[in-house]
């Protein structure tokens, strides 16, 4: 009995170790960048976040929200799509104007997929930029 005890300790302590040692518990350091493509004056916000690494895009901005003095962000959950930024420091997508925020790849370009499913690793940047759009570019037809 108190060698099984001792064998279930030491699978225990092997185990916890084992699971400390796996990427769950690993961070990223993430650049979080900020741009503004409609107001020149708007004046570009860059900081670091740290995260587990792996997580989604909407996870760092939920992190960068709470830890983060003045940093904030709102976004909308679609079923379908996941979440939609609709607001950076309290900067809002506004379709009067035909303005939005976009996440770009580290190229650049929009991403195609939505920041639910857009996993950060060590030394990623992700770029926010508020832009506008042609509205007779879209055909939902």
């Amino acid at each position: 009995m108190v060698s099984c005890i001792k064998f279930s300790l030491w699978v225990l302590v092997l185990v916890v170790a084992l699971d400390f040692a796996c990427s769950d518990h690993e961070v990223a350091h993430v650049t979080l960048q900020v741009v503004n493509d409609v107001d020149p004056n708007w004046v570009p916000y860059t900081t670091v976040v740290t995260v587990p690494a792996g997580q989604s895009v909407y996870k760092l901005l939920l992190i960068a929200r709470e830890t983060i003095p003045g940093f904030t962000f709102e976004a909308t959950y679609h079923a379908q799509w996941g979440h939609h930024v609709t607001s950076i420091n309290n900067l809002a997508a506004d379709d009067n104007v035909n303005t939005f925020w976009q996440l770009e790849d580290m190229n650049g370009l929009p991403h195609v997929q939505g920041i639910d499913w857009v996993y950060l690793h060590e030394g990623d940047t992700v770029v926010w930029r508020y832009t506008t759009y042609d509205p007779t570019g879209f055909d939902f037809d």
